[in-house]
C-alpha cells in the first residue's frame, strides 16, 4: 500500500488515495509475482487476496469477499448434510467434525 499523490508515475491498482501497487521487484532478473493477480477474474478470491499463516487477507484489508465465501461454503455444506438423508447422532457428527471444521474460512 502506498499513498499516491495526484501526479504519481507509479500505476496504482484502485482509484483511492492509499492503494496497492506493483513495485516491480526482481530477483536474479526474474519478476516476483505481485499480490494481485490481474490475469484471473476480479470476482475470484484469488484475484486480490493472499494467504498469511493460513488465513486469506485482502490487499485492501476488507473482509467482504471472505465473509461471502465462508457463508456460501457453510450453506452448501449444510445443504449437503440435509439432503443426504442422515439423521440423529450421525447428523450431529457431520455437523461437528465436517461443517464446523470447514466453516473457519476458505483454504
Amino acid at each position: 500500500m502506498k499513498r499516491f499523490e495526484p501526479n504519481s508515475v507509479v500505476e496504482k491498482l484502485k482509484d483511492v488515495v492509499y492503494s496497492p501497487f506493483d513495485p516491480d521487484l526482481k530477483i536474479a532478473g526474474e519478476k516476483i509475482r505481485f499480490i494481485v493477480n490481474i490475469a484471473i477474474d476480479p470476482a475470484s478470491l484469488h484475484y486480490d487476496h493472499f494467504k498469511e499463516l493460513g488465513r486469506f487477507i485482502s490487499v485492501d484489508l476488507k473482509e467482504d469477499k471472505i465473509k461471502s465465501e465462508v457463508r456460501k461454503r457453510f450453506l452448501d455444506d449444510m445443504e449437503k448434510v440435509e439432503s443426504s438423508g442422515v439423521n440423529g447422532l450421525c447428523k450431529l457428527f457431520l455437523y461437528q467434525h465436517f461443517i464446523l471444521t470447514r466453516s473457519h474460512g476458505p483454504s
